[in-house]
């Protein structure tokens, strides 16, 4: 019997090294062809290519407590008049310097900080601009208002209290090269 018991511990054993194996070698193949993102740092204000043919730059940051964005410009959806929502507007202009017509989604815009990550609040957004997609002609400009809803439960009290100096940053690429664009 014990070496019947020994036998099947070891049956046992076995495949899972092997599974164990197989795993790590498919996890150092996929890192090896997929290396880790380059880090591309915007800082605010500057102006850089935001995709092909369009360039893009913050020009004004506006954080808000949900009772006074509600003050300012009145009932908005899901903005609540307590101190559990922050509401973050950005005015970024969009530039076109070539010589065709092109187009950008702005809901490709992310807000970030380490470990947070939240798109725009769509139902909001259209409040201060016409739509999502932005097409501008041969050097033309124009500045979107971008709205994010950021809430208490979110963040720790501690990250709360200093909300407005968290180093959150603007992200539209993710790979190969993570492009952050830093609101502070």
């Amino acid at each position: 019997m014990k070496k019947s018991k020994k036998a099947g511990i070891a049956a046992g054993i076995l495949p899972a090294v092997l599974l164990a194996a197989v795993t790590g070698q498919k996890i150092y193949a996929v890192n090896t062809r997929y290396p880790q993102a380059k880090i591309q740092y915007i800082p605010c204000g500057e102006t850089r290519e935001i995709k092909s043919g369009l360039t893009m730059r913050i020009c004004k940051k506006e954080w808000l407590s949900g009772r006074d964005y509600i003050k300012k410009y009145g009932k908005a959806m899901d903005v609540t008049s307590d101190e559990n929502s922050m509401i973050l507007l950005l005015d970024v202009e969009i530039r076109n310097p070539g010589d065709q017509e092109n187009q950008m989604d702005l809901s490709e815009l992310y807000l970030e900080e380490k470990g947070y990550s939240q798109g725009i609040s769509l139902e909001n957004f259209v409040e201060f601009n016409d739509g999502m997609l932005v097409r501008l002609k041969p050097e033309e400009k124009t500045t979107a208002k971008l709205f994010y809803q950021l809430e208490r439960e979110q963040f720790t009290e501690e990250q709360w209290k200093r909300i407005e100096q968290e180093n959150f940053y603007l992200v539209n690429q993710r790979y190969p090269e993570k492009i952050e664009w830093y609101i502070q």
